[in-house]
C-alpha cells in the first residue's frame, strides 16, 4: 500500500499538504487539492487502519480548544502525527490543574504511546503524575511556558525572551518611551510577563503600566470588570502609555476597542502591539501589528522530539528545551510618537 510520503514524493509537494487535501483543511490551492485527490484515488491510497495499541495513539492536552494559538497548534501536531501514521487523542484542562491530572491519568489507563500537552495553569503539573507516565514507558514533551512542571522535561516553546526583545526593540525605535503591558500575571522564570518584565529592566522602561492582572483562564478578561477598570484607568490618566504591548492578539483587539470608546486615535495617541499573529490580525477594524509565534511550527517540532524519544531504547535522558523564534509583522496600529 501507498504510503503518505510516497504520495507526497510522486506529487513534488509535502506531506503536509497532502494531509490538508485529504482532509479538506487549511489553505490550499482548488486545482492542487484536486490533483492530489486524483493521485490518491489512482494509487488507491488509504490511511493505515486504526489499531488499539500503543503505537499507533498520541495523549495531547490542550488548555483549551477555543483559542486560536491551540487550535494552529493542534493543526501543526495532528498534521505531523498523521504523517506518520500515528493518531491523536485530545483532552481539554480548561486551565484547571485537577482536569490536568485526570488527562494524564487517562493518558496513561490508555497505554498511548507519547503524551504532549500545554496544561495553561500557574500551579506546577503534580510530578506523581509525570512520573506515572514514566513509569509506563510513555514520553512526555511540554509545550509552551506555561505548562510548569517541578522536574525536568522536554519542552518546545516560543522564545520568550526574543519575543519580549523584538516588543522593546520595535516600540522604542518608534520613539515611545511609556510603553504598557497587558497580560496574566508574572510566573516563572520563562513566562511571558516575567520576561517582558526583564526586557524593561534591562532597557530602563518604567513599569509604571505593567498591567499583569489578566487572570486564568485568560480568556475570562473580558468579563472581568476589575480588568477592564484598570485598562480604562491606565489609558485615561493624565500620563497614559504611549504604547501597550499585549500577551495575545485577543488582548490587543481588548485594548483597541477600549481605546477607542475613550475617544483616543490609535496609532496616534497610542499604538497597539498583539502577539501570535492570528489570522484575523488584518481584519481587525484597525489592523493589528503582531509577532509571529508560529504554533504550527511549535506542534510539529513536538511531534519530531516526541517520536525520537519513542525510538529510544531507554528513557534515561536528558531534558531540552527547544525554543521557535519569533518574527515581528508590522500592519497599522503602531506609529512614532507624534512630534
Amino acid at each position: 500500500m501507498i504510503s503518505i510520503r510516497k504520495l507526497a514524493e510522486i506529487a513534488g509537494v509535502s506531506t503536509t499538504t497532502v494531509f490538508r487535501a485529504l482532509h479538506n483543511t487549511g489553505r490550499i490551492k482548488p486545482e492542487t487539492r484536486q490533483r492530489l485527490l486524483e493521485l490518491a484515488a489512482l494509487y488507491a491510497y488509504q490511511p493505515p487502519a486504526l489499531a488499539p495499541s500503543r503505537s499507533r495513539f498520541v495523549g495531547c492536552l490542550m488548555s483549551r480548544l477555543d483559542v486560536p494559538f491551540n487550535a494552529q497548534l493542534l493543526r501543526g501536531i495532528s498534521e505531523a502525527l498523521f504523517a506518520e501514521s500515528y493518531y491523536l487523542t485530545v483532552q481539554e484542562s480548561h486551565c484547571n490543574l485537577l482536569h490536568t491530572r485526570t488527562a494524564f491519568q487517562t493518558f496513561a489507563d490508555l497505554d498511548v504511546c507519547g503524551v504532549i500537552a500545554l496544561s495553561g495553569h500557574y500551579e506546577p503539573i503534580p510530578t506523581q503524575s509525570i512520573f506515572l507516565l514514566r513509569g509506563k514507558g510513555i514520553p512526555f514533551v511540554a509545550v509552551d511556558a506555561s505548562t510548569p512542571t517541578t522536574v525536568p522535561v522536554d519542552r518546545v516553546m516560543s522564545n520568550e525572551d526574543a519575543i519580549a526583545e523584538i516588543a522593546l526593540e520595535y516600540l522604542l525605535a518608534l520613539g515611545h518611551r511609556r510603553i504598557g503591558y497587558l497580560g496574566p500575571p508574572v510566573s516563572g522564570e520563562h513566562g511571558r510577563s516575567t520576561a517582558v518584565l526583564r526586557a524593561m529592566k534591562k532597557r530602563g522602561v518604567p513599569p509604571d503600566h505593567f498591567l499583569d492582572i489578566v487572570p486564568v483562564p485568560w480568556l475570562s478578561y473580558r468579563q472581568d470588570p476589575h480588568c477592564a477598570e484598570r485598562l480604562r484607568d491606565c489609558l485615561s490618566g493624565p500620563r497614559r502609555p504611549t504604547a501597550i504591548f499585549t500577551f495575545s492578539d485577543d488582548m490587543g483587539m481588548f485594548v483597541l476597542k477600549m481605546a477607542l470608546r475613550l475617544g483616543l486615535r490609535v496609532p496616534r495617541d497610542v499604538s497597539v502591539l498583539g502577539c501570535s499573529n492570528f489570522t484575523l490580525c488584518d481584519d481587525f477594524v484597525i489592523p493589528l501589528t503582531s509577532i509571529e509565534q508560529f504554533p504550527d511550527e511549535i506542534g510539529r517540532c513536538a511531534v519530531r522530539l516526541l517520536l525520537a524519544r519513542m525510538t529510544e531504547q531507554t528513557a534515561d535522558h536528558h531534558a531540552t528545551t527547544h525554543c521557535i523564534a519569533p518574527r515581528l509583522v508590522m500592519r497599522e496600529s503602531c506609529a512614532r510618537v507624534p512630534r
